[in-house]
C-alpha cells in the first residue's frame, strides 16, 4: 500500500502542495455536509414555522370575513390556537428611515396573492431584551391592517425568528471547520517545510564544531532529497579536501623543519659570529613566516576539542605573559564571561592581535565586555593607523598595510589578521577592524558566549 502511495504521490513540492490544499478543502467540504445532513433540526425552528403557516392560514381567512365579523373571528380563534398572534391595526404610520435586518431575513415587502400586500416586516425585540419574533403588517383586500406577530400571544420569551437556529448552525460550522482547515494547512505545510528546515540546520551547522560529514535523510520532495544528496557529498568532498590538506601541511611541515633543524645546527659552528647572528636572525625569520603560512592554511581548524573557558582569567593570562616580556599591555575586563572555543586556537589569535599592535604602537590595550549575546575582545593600540578604505583588504591574506605599518622588509607575509579571522569565523564569530579615537587601530574579535549567559 505504500508502495502504491509513493508512485500515485507527486514528487514535487508544487505538487504535492497542491494535492495536500486539495485534500484540505475536500475533507473540509464533506464533513461540513455530513454535519448539515445529519445534524438535528432545532425545535425552535420547526415551531417558528408552524406559527407562521398558522398565522397565514388565519389572515386569509380573516381577508374573507366581514369586517364588523373580524374581531370576534380573531379572538374565537386565539381562544382555540395561542399559536396565532393577530390585531387589527386602526392607525397605521409606515416605517421611516433606514433598518438594520438580521441576515437572510425572509420577507419582502409587496403583494402575496388573493389581494393581500405585505406592507412592513420587521424583527422584534431590542437592545435590552435582544432580538424576538418577527413582526408583520398585512392590508387585507378593503384596506385593513393587519399586524402579525409570528409567537403565541401572551407568552414571555417567543422563539427565535425564522432562520436563526439554521444560521447559528451555520456560523459555528464555518468556525469549526475553518479551524479544521487551518489544522490541516498548517500540518500539510509543517511535513513539507520539515525537510527544507533539516537541510538548512545541517548546512549551517556543518564547518563549526566538525569537518566529519553528518549523513543527511534524503526524503521529502524530490527537489528536496536531490538537494540533500548533493549536500552529502559536499560534505564527503569537502571532508576529504581537509583530510588531504591537513596530511600534505603535516608533510611540508615535517620535510621543511628538518633541513632548518640541521642547517641551525652547521650555523652553529661557524667561527664569524656576526655572520652567525646575521644567519640565525634569517633562519628565525623563514621559521616564523613557515609557522605563520601553516597556520594560517588551516584556517581555524584544528583536532582540538572546544572547551568552555572563562575569558577574564585567559585573557588575563594571556596579557601577563606580553608583560613578563617587557611590553606595555593594559587590560579593562568585563567578568563572568564564558565562551566554547579551542584553547590554543584563541591563543594563537590574540597572540596574533597583540603582537602586531605592539609592533606598531608599542603600548597595547586589551578590552573584554558583553556584546549583546557574544563576548568581544578589542586590541586598541595609538599607533599610525589604516586608512578606512583598506580596513577590508587588510583582512585578506598577504597584506601588510601602507607605508605607516610596516616594519623592516622581510618580517612576515601578512597573515596574522587573515588568520585570526579564520580562527574567529572557525569558532562562528567575527573579527573587524575601526579607528581607534585619537588615532591608531582597534581589533574587535567577537565571540558566542555559552548559551546559558547568551
Amino acid at each position: 500500500m505504500k508502495n502504491v502511495l509513493v508512485q500515485v504521490c507527486p514528487r514535487r513540492i508544487a505538487g504535492q502542495i497542491m494535492l495536500l490544499l486539495l485534500f484540505a478543502l475536500v475533507s473540509v467540504a464533506a464533513l461540513f455536509l455530513i454535519y448539515m445532513t445529519f445534524a438535528q433540526r432545532d425545535d425552535g425552528e420547526n415551531e417558528s414555522a408552524t406559527i407562521a403557516v398558522k398565522n397565514s392560514i388565519a389572515i386569509a381567512e380573516l381577508n374573507h370575513t366581514p369586517p364588523d365579523k373580524r374581531g370576534a373571528f380573531i379572538r374565537a380563534l386565539q381562544a382555540t390556537e395561542p399559536e396565532v398572534n393577530l390585531a387589527i391595526i386602526e392607525h397605521y404610520t409606515p416605517p421611516s428611515g433606514p433598518r438594520h435586518l438580521p441576515p437572510f431575513w425572509p420577507f419582502r415587502e409587496g403583494s402575496v396573492g388573493f389581494g393581500i400586500t405585505l406592507l412592513d416586516a420587521e424583527p422584534g425585540g431590542g437592545p435590552v431584551e435582544g432580538p424576538g419574533p418577527p413582526i408583520l403588517y398585512f392590508s387585507l383586500a378593503d384596506g385593513t391592517v393587519v399586524r402579525a406577530i409570528l409567537a403565541p400571544a401572551g407568552v414571555p420569551g417567543p422563539p427565535p425568528g425564522p432562520g436563526g437556529g439554521l444560521l447559528n448552525r451555520l456560523y459555528i460550522s464555518l468556525a469549526l471547520f475553518s479551524l479544521l482547515l487551518f489544522v490541516l494547512l498548517v500540518w500539510a505545510t509543517r511535513t513539507l517545510i520539515r525537510p527544507l528546515s533539516q537541510l538548512s540546520r545541517a548546512a549551517s551547522s556543518f564547518g563549526h564544531q566538525s569537518m566529519d560529514p553528518v549523513p543527511l535523510a534524503e526524503r521529502g520532495p524530490l527537489e528536496v532529497r536531490e538537494a540533500a544528496r548533493a549536500f552529502n557529498r559536499m560534505q564527503t568532498r569537502i571532508n576529504q579536501f581537509v583530510d588531504r590538506r591537513t596530511r600534505m601541511l603535516a608533510a611540508i611541515s615535517h620535510d621543511l623543519r628538518t633541513p632548518l633543524t640541521r642547517l641551525r645546527l652547521r650555523i652553529h659552528f661557524m667561527e664569524d659570529e656576526d655572520q652567525k647572528q646575521r644567519n640565525l636572525a634569517d633562519l628565525d625569520l623563514m621559521e616564523n613566516q613557515l609557522n605563520s603560512a601553516l597556520h594560517f592554511l588551516k584556517q581555524g581548524q584544528s583536532d582540538e576539542p572546544f572547551a568552555k573557558i572563562a575569558l577574564g582569567s585567559f585573557v588575563q593570562s594571556l596579557t601577563d605573559q606580553f608583560s613578563d616580556l617587557g611590553f606595555e599591555v593594559s587590560l579593562e575586563m568585563e567578568t563572568g564571561l564564558t565562551v566554547n572555543a579551542r584553547r590554543n586556537d584563541l591563543i594563537r589569535a590574540l597572540s596574533n592581535l597583540i603582537d602586531n599592535a605592539r609592533k606598531y604602537a608599542g603600548e597595547v590595550t586589551v578590552a573584554v565586555k558583553r556584546h549583546n549575546n557574544q563576548a568581544e575582545i578589542r586590541v586598541i593600540d595609538h599607533g599610525p593607523g589604516i586608512a578606512e578604505e583598506d580596513f577590508e583588504r587588510m583582512l585578506e591574506p598577504f597584506e601588510r598595510g601602507d607605508l605607516a605599518r610596516q616594519v623592516q622588509p622581510g618580517t612576515g607575509f601578512g597573515l596574522g589578521l587573515a588568520t585570526s579571522r579564520g580562527i574567529a569565523e572557525a569558532h562562528g564569530g567575527s573579527l573587524c577592524l575601526m579607528e581607534t579615537p585619537g588615532g591608531g587601530l582597534t581589533v574587535s574579535l567577537r565571540l558566542p558566549l555559552v548559551q546559558s549567559e547568551a
